[in-house]
């Protein structure tokens, strides 16, 4: 039945012995009861005698405990000599209780383990999130920043090109050069702030071009679709 014995010392105070049977330990001990005393007060010499040679009714007892993930339950069977049913022969409901005790064991610690998992993975789901979150917050930001720089080169390419309106009537040439020579010193600013545009500057060097932020985006939303799929 693929169950063993085995014998041991329990805190060092006492030999114990167990049945293992199904991945559970039943600490088992045999015992005897105390006979009842007679009831009648004048009890001879003989009956003294022949109650010290009979033998006492036998105690089979087994006790289990379960002591694992912070929590622990125990289970006690007892078997005992009846007057009708001697203890050699309830061996079969012995056994048959020790199996049922174990299954029943088993059966706890599988519904725990089952509820550790389902627990478990709901703090990694909610870890994921707030995860996905944070990262969503980031983008937000960048995004934000993006449209930010595109609402300033547009703006700066109108005033460029009223800039260049304004010239028109201007008789003085030298005055008028100079507002042309600005005004598309300030469309070339507006051409590297703008992320739609990939243009280096000799000064300032060069700016994040919208692939570029676009591929981070396109790189996360792959990473938090591959997660929500697992889920």
């Amino acid at each position: 039945m693929e169950g063993w014995f085995t014998l041991g010392h329990f805190n060092d105070k006492k030999d114990t012995a167990s049945i293992n049977l199904m991945q559970v330990s039943f600490r088992f001990e045999f015992t005897e009861s105390e006979l009842k005393s007679h009831s009648h007060k004048n009890k001879t010499k003989n009956s003294e005698m022949s109650e010290e040679n009979s033998d006492k009714p036998l105690i089979f007892s087994l006790a289990t405990t379960e002591s694992s993930w912070n929590r622990e339950y125990t289970e006690r069977l007892e078997f005992k000599d009846t007057p009708s049913e001697l203890l050699e022969t309830q061996l079969d409901k012995v056994i048959l209780e020790m199996f049922i005790t174990a299954n029943r064991f088993r059966g706890k610690d599988e519904l725990y383990h089952r509820e550790l998992e389902r627990r478990w993975a709901a703090e990694e789901r909610e870890r994921r999130l707030k995860e996905l979150k944070r990262k969503e917050e980031e983008n937000v930001k960048i995004l934000e920043r993006v449209v930010s720089d595109w609402d300033k080169a547009r703006k700066i390419r109108e005033f460029a090109e009223s800039l260049e309106q304004s010239t028109i009537g201007i008789v003085d040439d030298e005055w008028r050069v100079k507002i042309l020579k600005k005004a598309n010193w300030a469309r070339n600013k507006a051409d590297w702030l703008d992320p739609l545009v990939a243009k280096e500057d000799e000064l300032l060097g060069k700016k994040t071009h919208i692939g570029d932020i676009f591929g981070i985006f396109d790189d996360y939303d792959s990473k938090r679709s591959t997660n929500l799929n697992r889920w």
